[in-house]
């Protein structure tokens, strides 16, 4: 409603400017063509006058002339020298007449406004003349009554036409205005339901190309981002909730059920290894949230790390897992190769795929691990003996507390390659995942781009 009140207090200062505009400029185009047709008149008088011996000479031919030149409309008068009337075909201005015609002789032509009894006359002078000497003087004067009735009629016609196209304005306006905001009744209506707690709404206004459309396409594009991201969430919280259940449930059934009797100290020894391991797992599942949660907030560093020595260094490390299970190390690694990232996620990514290599490798087998750079990018691929992802694997691998086989109970966390995929992916880099073609055993491979 405001933005009709102001459209049309606007569209009706420009009438009201635009109404006395034209009013002006018709009454001054009517006043000069009065002046002209008056003037006219004038050189059409003079040509009929003849001047004998210093009189002006008027005959009933003329006077007839005279009266007919001036018409209906207009009045007039001829002056001698002395000031004594010759003709005149009104007598009512022929005192003001006479004191203009004196006027005439003593300094030329002129015009003026009068205002008589019957209204407002235009009045032009001119002397009768020939060569540098004035004989006489002629008044034609004209009333302003067509002018006036014309202003009139002009100022009547936008009188009534101004208001109706006021009414006409402010439908329209009030029409084009409901339907140009109604996209933000639209934007504020799915705001107030999503406040609701319902993400799934969303604006979906028609195709167009106006800034109402945009705005609504950029809030259902944000609409999706967020209930992707709450649904992450919620699906997090829930599986973390799980997974920490499990080893806290252990625990606890393990002390209730050592506490219900005495005990020897073997069961006790046995039953607090149990608990330990179980914390162990918990340690573990805790270290791996956090390290998920620092992925998911985007804290990667955005320096450079040598991913040759991070990952000589993980090698290492899980050489010493390896060795339980008569598992070989086999390395390949160009040296010094540089990406962009932070060393710690980085040697925290690869240790994630690492150890998921040696899990699933069988007793005695081969981990091969290679890095080496190629098209500005270093590549960390590491190929193991076991055997390699499913289908849905291929699919899944990388979400949070996934596994491929129940079957293994509680064997890992599900988080390794979900927070190694959300480290090389903060680089800018790719991890991805396949299986050997021509033996068994699965591929992983992480791409970083080389640090320049």
């Amino acid at each position: 409603m405001r933005l009709t009140l102001v459209y049309a207090g606007a569209l009706l200062a420009g009438l009201l400017i635009f109404a006395a505009v034209s009013l002006t400029i018709l009454d001054r185009s009517a006043r000069s063509s009065l002046d002209q047709r008056l003037q006219s008149e004038a050189n059409a008088v003079l040509s009929i006058l003849n001047v004998k011996h210093g009189n002006v000479q008027l005959d009933a031919d003329d006077r007839a002339q005279f009266a007919q030149i001036l018409g209906s409309k207009a009045d007039g008068a001829i002056f001698d020298v002395r000031g004594a009337l010759l003709t005149s075909t009104e007598p009512s201005l022929l005192a003001t007449a006479r004191t203009i015609a004196g006027q005439v002789l003593s300094s030329g032509a002129g015009s003026a406004q009068l205002q008589t009894v019957n209204g407002d006359v235009r009045l032009i002078a001119q002397p009768i003349a020939r060569g540098d000497k004035a004989y006489g003087a002629l008044l034609i004067w004209r009333s302003f009554d067509d002018i006036q009735d014309l202003d009139s009629r002009a100022a009547r016609i936008f009188a009534l036409a101004i208001p109706l196209v006021m009414a006409f304005a402010l439908l329209a306006a009030d029409l084009l205005a409901r339907r140009g905001l109604a996209p933000l009744g639209r934007v504020a209506s799915v705001a107030s339901e999503i406040v609701a707690h319902d993400l799934s709404r969303r604006i979906a206004l028609p195709p167009g190309r106006d800034e109402l459309t945009a705005l609504g396409a950029t809030i259902d594009g944000m609409l999706d981002r967020l209930e992707a991201a709450f649904e992450r969430e919620r699906r997090f919280t829930s599986d973390a909730s799980h997974e920490i259940r499990g080893p806290l449930s252990v625990m606890r059934a393990e002390a209730e059920v050592a506490l219900r009797k005495e005990r020897d100290a073997s069961e006790y020894r046995r039953t607090l290894e149990a608990i330990l391991l179980e914390a162990h797992r918990l340690e573990a599942l805790t270290t791996d949230l956090l390290a998920a949660a620092r992925a998911d907030a985007g804290e990667a560093e955005s320096g450079s790390a040598d991913v040759s020595a991070e990952t000589e260094d993980v090698c290492d490390r899980v050489e010493v897992l390896a060795a339980k299970r008569a598992i070989r190390v086999e390395r390949r690694i160009e040296p010094s190769l540089v990406v962009r990232g932070d060393g710690d996620d980085l040697r925290r990514a690869v240790f994630a795929v690492l150890q998921n290599a040696i899990k699933h490798s069988p007793d005695g087998g081969v981990v091969e691990v290679e890095v080496g750079g190629r098209n500005g990018t270093a590549h960390v691929v590491v190929a193991d003996e076991g055997s390699g992802f499913s289908d849905e694997a291929l699919r899944h691998a990388f979400e949070r507390f996934w596994r491929d086989d129940p079957a293994r109970g509680r064997e890992g966390t599900g988080l390794g390659l979900s927070i190694a995929q959300r480290i090389v992916n903060g680089c800018g880099g790719e991890i991805t995942l396949s299986n050997r073609t021509n033996t068994r055993g699965a591929i992983v491979e992480i791409a970083v781009p080389l640090y320049k």
